[in-house]
């Protein structure tokens, strides 16, 4: 596999020496607000995501005449170059009189979860407030295209499906993909006192699940108690995944087999594993418990979670799923290929995600090598894994890969990774390392000289932002563009910036990568003919003849 790592720091020759990286600023601190004759941008306060046409969703922070500390936070659109507002603190929120996105005086949560889809629809949780009560601070999700996103549920408003109850407590975090669709776990409250999972979009939201009535796939009589408040994800094609907890005392429930992680649509879903069941693959395994926050998925289906092992040599381990198959993707106490005498450990304190692709990104701890160089990160599927970077290896300008137990990650289908380790690069996807930014460094975008990065907090990014289409937030797409809010020293304050590292072998479109082959052709081929971003690429949205000799070109004279 080839070695593709991404570490965020600023160097001036990464910008300034063209060596290939293209730096496009979003927005800058002194810049006019465009839609807004007299107002400036001051600040960029972090919070931004992107799909892989390079639609972009970010936080900015604006100055002018009559604007206060209450009514400073903007939550903007970027589509095509041009930046519209499309939520402001204290202004009315659409469609819900009496409500206002919440003034700074008391926002302490803001815009969240801010998500693109790969067709270009929004999603986004604003903190509200209720005017006519002084305790009305409540949680909302807006959906839809970017000129005109609606409400499609919010606390305190009427829960859907339950004529006598209002909703409450929307428990984070919210997936969002195309149409519009969203999931989220949320309470009825007032008559059913239940938790509920919603789903559906702006133009209504239907209640799929809720506690205290009969589990999916179980005998009668066997309830739901509880979800996984953090657990529920939803793919592009409307299926969600989340953890539950069983009532106990029917149905053979006990509190060695309550917890139940469930998959499928939402009036058809399914047991995909359950505490005390058989782990696949492993003699002699059972689950003991679910990490409710670690389920991935992705465009095509695919999924992975992290449970708790009991038996078969190993406490822990990554489970994989696609086509209607789970398997065990690694556990501790595996040997690591190519490396005898290592084996796997500590998987449950290291990340993971999984691309469009199924394939799945880990760390993991390496029992049995020296401290300095005993983390690594390594890719697999369902043909094994492989180690693609490890602890000490070297970066660009005498810099290393350090420590990377807890470490977050970002990864996309072109297996390019972004690692953030006090300084910020960005790899091709043939392995070569680019550093882009770095503390206390001067900074340059293709526009010219922005100012020195700060010592200390030199960038913000979303720690929930995964993998690209995965109804989430995503600020590194499947183009190798990466969005960073970034902060100077002095008067030069902070901003959105996009990073884009070249390819030198635009054509290899599809794995096996390294390798020209038909894949990459047929995958040409049906991105020309769909309108696909894969297919444009030089990178100016338009798909058309330039594309068509930049690939045959590429092809004819092959990857370096």
């Amino acid at each position: 596999m080839r070695l593709t790592v991404t570490v965020l720091g600023f160097a001036v020759a990464a910008a300034a020496a063209g060596n290939g990286v293209s730096i496009t600023k979003v927005m800058h601190n002194g810049d006019p607000v465009p839609g807004m004759p007299g107002m400036t941008f001051i600040a960029a306060p972090g919070g931004a995501s992107l799909n892989d046409a390079g639609i972009v969703l970010f936080n900015g922070q604006i100055s002018g005449p009559g604007v206060t500390s209450s009514t400073n936070n903007v939550l903007f659109t970027r589509v095509g170059g041009a930046i519209n507002a499309l939520a402001r603190e204290a202004d009315p929120v659409p469609g819900t009189p009496g409500y206002i996105f919440l003034p700074a005086s008391v926002n302490h949560s803001g815009y969240y979860d801010l998500t693109v889809t790969p067709a270009g629809q929004i999603g986004f949780r604003p903190t509200i407030y209720n005017t006519t009560n002084a305790t009305g601070v409540w949680d909302a999700i807006m959906t839809g295209p970017p000129a005109s996103p609606a409400l499609a549920i919010y606390g305190s408003g009427p829960a859907p499906g339950f004529p006598a109850d209002t909703t409450q407590v929307l428990q984070t975090p919210a997936s969002t993909i195309d149409g519009g669709l969203t999931g989220v776990i949320g309470r009825a409250v007032s008559t059913t006192n239940a938790y509920v999972i919603w789903t559906g979009n702006n133009a209504g939201m239907i209640p799929a699940l809720q506690t205290g009535l009969q589990a999916p796939g179980l005998p009668v009589g066997v309830n739901l108690q509880s979800f996984g408040s953090s657990s529920l994800r939803m793919n592009a094609m409307g299926r969600i995944m989340f953890t539950a907890t069983l009532a106990t005392g029917v149905g053979g429930v006990n509190n060695d087999n309550r917890v139940v992680l469930y998959e499928g649509p939402p009036n058809q879903l399914s047991v995909l594993a359950r505490q005390g069941n058989a782990v696949p693959g492993v003699a002699s395994a059972i689950y003991t418990s679910f990490d409710a926050s670690s389920i991935r998925t992705n465009a095509a289906g695919a999924l992975c979670f992290k449970a708790f092992v009991s038996g078969g040599g190993t406490d822990h381990a990554i489970i994989s799923h696609g086509g209607g198959q789970s398997f065990v993707l690694a556990k501790n106490g595996d040997p690591v290929p190519g490396h005898p005498g290592l084996t796997l450990g500590r998987l449950r304190n290291h990340r993971h995600d999984m691309n469009g692709l199924g394939r799945v990104a880990f760390g993991a701890q390496l029992v049995g090598a020296p401290a300095a160089t005993d983390t690594a990160m390594f890719v697999g599927g369902p043909g094994g894994i492989e180690m693609v970077f490890r602890e000490g290896d070297p970066l660009p300008n005498g810099l290393a890969i350090a420590h990377i137990e807890n470490q977050p990650f970002l990864f996309n289908d072109r297996e390019q990774f972004v690692l953030f380790m006090g300084a910020v690069s960005i790899s091709r996807p043939n392995g070569d390392w680019v550093q882009v930014a770095r503390p206390s460094t001067g900074f340059f975008t293709d526009q010219g000289y922005v100012g020195v990065s700060h010592p200390t907090v030199p960038w913000r990014y979303d720690a929930n932002a995964r993998a690209a289409g995965t109804g989430g937030p995503t600020i590194f797409n499947n183009e190798g563009q990466l969005l960073l809010s970034l902060v100077f020293t002095g008067s030069n304050g902070s901003g959105v910036f996009m990073f884009d590292v070249d390819d030198p072998c635009p054509a290899d479109l599809v794995l096996p990568f390294g390798l020209l082959d038909l894949n990459d052709i047929n995958a040409f081929v049906a991105g020309f003919v769909g309108s696909d971003p894969l297919a444009d690429l030089d990178e100016n949205g338009l798909i058309d003849l330039t594309d068509v000799n930049i690939f045959v070109s590429s092809f004819i004279a092959g990857c370096p």
